[in-house]
């Protein structure tokens, strides 16, 4: 086992956990984590020890990890712009030009980030904590990756105040929208 901060799953942790499934709900877990690594990566292991997988932890959220990565990996600027390289290259192959969902949350390894593309400007949405600190660092990445010239931040939908976050809208350059 490594140092890293640990999630152990119940007994009784469903089976869709302990096949894959990417989050992992507060009665899940034999204990939490102290809220001081909210934000943060943790390991989460089933009650044998057996590691799931690295994710992102919210202790004020019904869903308390949620995973990043099969292996351990950390969240950082290097993980966000290839997550986010892949996204963008996955979407080119399918051809759908310039209108399309962009980034779609744990199916690009970004749990809670959705992103739409109109054309030259992007529509996104964040609804996890960790993500949320990254929020500036990945519209700037997507800008450079898709030639964007503004990105909206659409971040009041009500699940917001589940993860303990604020809702608001405004725009990366700061224009009225």
């Amino acid at each position: 086992m490594s140092d890293a901060p640990t999630l152990k799953l119940k007994n009784n942790a469903k089976g869709r956990v302990l096949e894959g499934h990417p989050w992992v709900f507060v009665n899940e877990v034999e204990t939490l984590l102290p809220d001081s690594f909210d934000g943060q990566v943790v390991e989460c292991r089933d009650r044998r020890g057996r590691f799931l997988g690295s994710g992102i932890y919210n202790s004020r959220s019904q869903i308390v990890w949620r995973r990043l990565a099969n292996g351990n990996v950390a969240l950082d600027e290097a993980y966000l712009r290839s997550a986010l390289t892949s996204a963008v290259a996955r979407r080119d192959a399918m051809g759908d030009g310039r209108f399309r969902r962009l980034v779609w949350s744990e199916s690009d390894g970004l749990p809670g980030v959705v992103v739409d593309q109109f054309d030259d400007t992007l529509v996104m949405q964040v609804q996890t904590l960790a993500m949320e600190q990254w929020s500036d660092p990945i519209a700037t990445m997507l800008v450079e990756l898709t030639g964007a010239t503004e990105v909206i931040h659409r971040d009041d939908a009500s699940i917001r105040r589940l993860e303990g976050l604020e809702r608001s809208v405004r725009t990366r350059t700061g224009q009225e929208w």
